[in-house]
C-alpha cells in the first residue's frame, strides 16, 4: 500500500470507520513515438507531402489515473476511478471528441460505484460494453489508435474508446463466464427527456482461452448529448430527441497456445443522414466534402476487423490485422476502405516495451481519412510507419 493509501486509511480510522478497508492507487501510461506518413494533405483538397511527427498515444493513449475502493462489509464495496488523458509530446490534455478541444480533465473516465453479490452499479463518464468487446476482439489491443479511422470514420461504432457522460451502468455478476451490461446516459434537457439520451446493452462470455461479446448502442440528438462522440454534436437533419446513431458489434477471440486469433463485425447506422447537400460533420476535411465515413450523407457502414498475434518468445510478439469498411451513402453508391496493419513488440520488462508498426490504407469511391486518421487530400494509398516506446507505472 502506498503513502496515499495509508493516508486514506488513517482518515477513515480517525473518523470512526475502523471496520472499513480503503485503498487508493495511482497508475499511468506514457506512450510516445515517431511517425512517418508518406501522403499528408498540405491544404484542403490540395497537394500531399511526407510528414515526420512525434506522437503521444501511438499505440495506447498516454494517461494518469486514480483508482480506489472501500470494503463496506457484507460483500459490498464502494469504488471510484478518475483517468486523465494527456499528450506526452506537449504536456497538453488529450483531444476530446465531444468538445473538439484538449479541454476535458478526466476525459478517459470519471466514475463512482458500488459492487456486491448482485453485480456492479456505477455513475459518471464511462465506457459501454462495445468498448470492452472491441478491446478484446478488434485491432485496438494490438495496434491502438491506428484502427480508429476505419471504425466508422470517427470511432462511431464505439470500438475505439468512446465514452458516455451522465451515465448509469449496471453489470451482472459473473454467471459461469457470462456477464451482462446495460448503460443509460442522460441528456439533461428540461421538457424533453429523450433529447441527448443514450443507451447501450450487451453481454460477454469468457471461459479459458475463449472470449465472445455482443453489444448494441444508440444515441439521440440534444443540446447536452450523453454520447461523447461526434455523432451527437452535429447532424445532417433532425430535432432534439431524434436518434442520430445506432451501432452494434459482435466479436470473438481465442488464445491457441502462443497465438491469439480475433475478429469483430460492426454495423453503424446514422438514421438522420441525407443526400450530399449540407456541411460535413468532420470539420478538418475540405469544406463541402460529403463522401466520407461518418459524414452527413453516410447512412450505413459495415466494418470487418480480423487479426492475429504470435508470441515468438516471452518478450517478442508479432501482430497482423486486416480491416475492411463498406460505406453506403444516401442516394449514391458505396465506398470501400481497406487497411493492413503489421507490428512487432519487444518487452524489456512487464512495464516497458518498444514497438514498430507499418500501416497501409486505401480507399475507393469515398474521401480517404487516411492511415492513422491523417487526411490524405484524396491521395491513395497512404502508408505510415511508427516506432514507439511505452512505459506503465
Amino acid at each position: 500500500m502506498n503513502k496515499l493509501s495509508l493516508a486514506c486509511t488513517a482518515i477513515c480510522l480517525c473518523s470512526g470507520a475502523a471496520h472499513a478497508q480503503t485503498s487508493v492507487n495511482i497508475y499511468g501510461l506514457i506512450d510516445l513515438g515517431l511517425t512517418y506518413n508518406n501522403k499528408v494533405a498540405t491544404s484542403p483538397g490540395g497537394a500531399t507531402a511526407g510528414k515526420l511527427s512525434m506522437d503521444s498515444g501511438s499505440r495506447l493513449g498516454s494517461r494518469l489515473g486514480f483508482i480506489g475502493s472501500e470494503d463496506l462489509g457484507a460483500g459490498l464495496k464502494a469504488y471510484f476511478q478518475l483517468e486523465s488523458g494527456f499528450n506526452a509530446d506537449t504536456g497538453a490534455m488529450a483531444f476530446s471528441s465531444q468538445t473538439g478541444k484538449n479541454d476535458v480533465l478526466f476525459g478517459r473516465r470519471a466514475l463512482v460505484g458500488l459492487s456486491g453479490h448482485y453485480g456492479n452499479v456505477s455513475m459518471g463518464r464511462q465506457y459501454d460494453i462495445l468498448t470492452e468487446i472491441g478491446g478484446a476482439t478488434s485491432s485496438l489491443l494490438s495496434f491502438g489508435t491506428i484502427m480508429q479511422n476505419i471504425h466508422g470514420g470517427l470511432g462511431l461504432d464505439r470500438v475505439g474508446l468512446t465514452l458516455t457522460n451522465n451515465s448509469v451502468k449496471y453489470e451482472t455478476p459473473n454467471l459461469d463466464g457470462w456477464v451482462g451490461s446495460a448503460i443509460v446516459g442522460l441528456g439533461e434537457q428540461a421538457g424533453n427527456r429523450a433529447a441527448g439520451q443514450a443507451m447501450g446493452v450487451g453481454g460477454k462470455y469468457q471461459r479459458g482461452p475463449l472470449f465472445v461479446g455482443l453489444g448494441y448502442y444508440q444515441s439521440k440528438l440534444g443540446a447536452t448529448p450523453a454520447d461523447a462522440s461526434f455523432s451527437s454534436i452535429g447532424a445532417a437533419s433532425g430535432n432534439p430527441g431524434d436518434t442520430a446513431l445506432k451501432t452494434a458489434t459482435v466479436g470473438a477471440s481465442y488464445q491457441m497456445g502462443v497465438t491469439r486469433w480475433y475478429g469483430a463485425l460492426s454495423l453503424l447506422r446514422q438514421p438522420l443522414a441525407r443526400a450530399a447537400t449540407t456541411p460535413l460533420l468532420v470539420t478538418f476535411l475540405p469544406t463541402g466534402t460529403q463522401f466520407v465515413m461518418g459524414g452527413s450523407n453516410n447512412d450505413r457502414t459495415v466494418v470487418l476487423d480480423a487479426g492475429v498475434d504470435y508470441a515468438l518468445s516471452a518478450a517478442l510478439c508479432l501482430s497482423a490485422s486486416v480491416e475492411h469498411a463498406a460505406v453506403s451513402f444516401v442516394n449514391a453508391g458505396r465506398g470501400r476502405m481497406n487497411q493492413l496493419n503489421l507490428g512487432v513488440d519487444y518487452l524489456f520488462s512487464k512495464r516497458t516495451d518498444i514497438y514498430a508498426m507499418w500501416v497501409s490504407s486505401r480507399a475507393a469511391d469515398l474521401y480517404s481519412t487516411g492511415a492513422l486518421f491523417i487526411p490524405t487530400g484524396g491521395a491513395n494509398p497512404q502508408n505510415a510507419v511508427r516506432i514507439g516506446l511505452r512505459h506503465t507505472f
